[in-house]
């Protein structure tokens, strides 16, 4: 189902008034999120299996939980600057739970008037990356948002990993069958306070050098690492057919009244 189009083509980010590089915080990381621009309905969204990092992720930022849904999770930043944040919740891997959780999700950003998405962070565990059927389900719940575009705004994260490339291979493979001429961007890295380490590990990683080597972050190095992503692929992604909106929960209900398929209104080329 295509519900989202592209506004624009990867074009340099337009910066939210009062919001520049010269707003840093004590520790000198920019304050919200740098160079976005139409931020007030706009989301980001962060999906994964179950331990993949969804919440961890979402928690290096400063948000508060504002609704929810039997498979989504709705954040706003607490200063209120920036996106909207939404994790969406794990679901059975069938094709009906899949088409479920995304008018599940769009029924809760279109209650919100969130229009637009930013940015898709699709987490993935690397020993997990080998399950196919996983994996193209998520792919598949990416791409309803529209097809081949929304690709341009996925970034592909490895939780726990020293090789992100490497061990998101699979992923990116499957991403391939939905957009393959979209080079999507792999992050990956180590949580500083992972309670995995022992105490002597810990104390090597004290090292800024090993640290960098080992790909371990503290809280704010990887929300700066998330921010820095976010910001390279420009224009969010926009909602494009009015006549969807109107018609999702009513959808919804006739899929579960009746057992009637939902409708799908095919995109013009």
């Amino acid at each position: 189902m295509s519900l989202f189009g592209k506004e624009g083509s990867r074009k340099p980010p337009q910066v939210v008034k009062g919001l520049d590089k010269t707003n840093r915080d004590e520790s000198g990381l920019e304050l919200g999120l740098r160079g976005y621009s139409k931020t007030q309905h706009t989301c980001v969204l962060c999906i994964g299996s179950k331990g993949s990092g969804k919440t961890a992720t979402i928690n290096r930022f400063e948000l508060s939980e504002v609704d929810n849904t039997n498979n989504c999770t709705m954040y706003r930043p607490e200063n209120g600057i920036g996106p909207t944040w939404i994790e969406v919740g794990d679901w059975d891997l069938t094709a009906d739970d899949t088409e479920d959780c995304f008018h599940d999700t769009l029924e809760l950003l279109l209650n919100h008037s969130i229009t637009r998405i930013q940015a898709i962070f699709w987490l993935v565990i690397p020993s997990l990356s080998q399950n196919n059927m996983t994996l193209y389900e998520q792919a598949r719940f990416i791409n309803m948002f529209r097809p081949r575009d929304i690709w341009s705004n996925v970034i592909l994260v490895c939780k726990m990993s020293m090789h992100p490339e490497r061990d998101g291979k699979e992923a990116l493979r499957t991403a391939s069958e939905f957009a393959p001429e979209v080079k999507i961007p792999v992050a990956g890295y180590r949580f500083m306070e992972d309670p995995s380490f022992s105490a002597s590990e810990k104390e090597k990683f004290s090292s800024p050098e090993r640290r960098l080597e080992f790909k371990i972050k503290d809280r704010k190095e990887v929300r700066a690492l998330l921010e820095d992503h976010i910001v390279a692929l420009g224009g969010p992604c926009s909602m494009d057919d009015d006549e969807r909106e109107l018609s999702v929960i009513q959808q919804k209900e006739l899929k579960t009244v009746f057992g009637l398929p939902p409708i799908v209104f095919p995109k013009p080329f």
